[in-house]
């Protein structure tokens, strides 16, 4: 046999061998950008939430049991973090409640990924649905946007980054691409990070995994977030749909071109994503969880936008989506859907302000408590 016909293997063996020097943490550490399992980094972080719930509540008094019992928990993308950031400023003398000491006794939380695709927020929906009791009352964001392939968040590493068990447990909805992916991470270390030769040079080292999970994700947001008092003294945070000053609408603008030319760039469903989604509704049927689904509700500026790409695939895709829930026995809330909430104070085009919270926690709080 020719020898020349063996420099193949001889390269593949020396760039295999050189490849595991990287399971040195030292080097790794050196020369690698992102030094960290991007899904152990969420889970760690949302994780440190799930503690905070716990502690929040008991400190008012409730048992462990009786914050599960009555806990609702936020599952979805950035659309679902003021979920987690709402106090009780935001609820005492809310003009769009009705009982405002039920809210203020309603344990919530939420748990979510910024710009996360449904491939990631399917691996946040496992991981936190077996974290907590089965008591608690789940809220899932349902978000077309998520969907799409060729969101600029693709380039994360996504199943790369799958444990083994995971990747058994999906594989079929799985891309080829995908597969190769995760089958080449395994064999070559260096597919699951980034590296940088410049990187031990450098002044400004990595941010740490926890000042990283803040900034990941994030599109630059650039609104005018106000503040007004009502007659009764609640402060109103956000700025009223339609009623935007000149400077709000201008930011709200470069806010939409940023984000269309992003998260929504050549809108494409994934396939993948869209198998995933399903699975979520089967896995919550199998596990028996109460859980709602939902569909945010977003400023008319953006959705005029969206409207121009995929109006009618979207409007399909919630026909299709409502048909299974139904069949499911689940509830779908959609938003969107004019008068479903009274509320429609905006931090920025693509994000309710913390103003309106309450009123989405009243409303889904009476779903499995058959209150009218």
């Amino acid at each position: 046999m020719k020898k020349y016909l063996l420099y193949p293997l001889y390269i593949f063996l020396f760039v295999f061998l050189l490849d595991k020097l990287f399971y040195i943490p030292e080097i790794r550490e050196l020369f690698v950008k992102n030094n960290y399992n991007f899904y152990d980094m969420i889970f760690n972080f949302e994780d440190s939430f799930y503690d905070y719930h716990l502690e929040k509540w008991k400190k008012k008094g409730f048992s462990e049991e009786e914050i599960f019992k009555s806990s609702l928990v936020f599952i979805g993308t950035s659309r679902s973090e003021t979920f987690r950031e709402y106090t009780e400023k935001d609820i005492i003398n809310n003009p769009f409640i009705r009982d405002q000491n039920k809210i203020l006794n309603k344990p919530v939380i939420a748990h979510f990924m910024r710009a996360g695709t449904v491939f990631h927020i399917y691996q946040l929906f496992e991981h936190v649905t077996e974290k907590y009791p089965k008591d608690v009352v789940f809220a899932l964001e349902v978000n077309y946007g998520g969907l799409n392939e060729n969101s600029y968040i693709r380039q994360r590493k996504d199943a790369e980054n799958l444990k083994w068990s995971s990747f058994k447990e999906i594989y079929p909805m799985l891309s080829t691409g995908q597969i190769l992916s995760f089958v080449t991470s395994r064999l070559f270390v260096l597919n699951l990070y980034s590296v940088s030769l410049t990187k031990p040079f450098q002044k400004n080292k990595d941010q740490s995994p926890e000042d990283l999970i803040k900034g990941l994700f994030v599109l630059v947001k650039q609104y005018v977030a106000t503040k007004t008092d009502n007659a009764s003294g609640f402060t109103l945070e956000g700025n009223l749909e339609g009623e935007e000053s000149s400077e709000v609408k201008n930011n709200y603008k470069l806010f939409i071109d940023n984000f269309m030319n992003t998260l929504y760039y050549k809108f494409k469903v994934s396939n993948t994503d869209d198998l995933l989604f399903k699975k979520m509704i089967q896995s919550a049927k199998e596990k028996n969880l109460k859980i709602i689904f939902y569909r945010p509700k977003i400023h008319k500026d953006l959705r005029k936008e969206t409207d121009l790409k995929f109006k009618e695939a979207e409007e399909k895709y919630f026909q299709d989506i409502t048909s299974i829930l139904n069949q499911n026995g689940y509830s779908f809330y959609d938003l969107e859907k004019e008068g479903e909430i009274k509320c429609a104070y905006f931090r920025d085009p693509s994000h309710l302000s913390k103003t309106c919270i309450p009123e989405i926690i009243e409303k889904f709080n009476k779903v499995y408590t058959n209150e009218k």
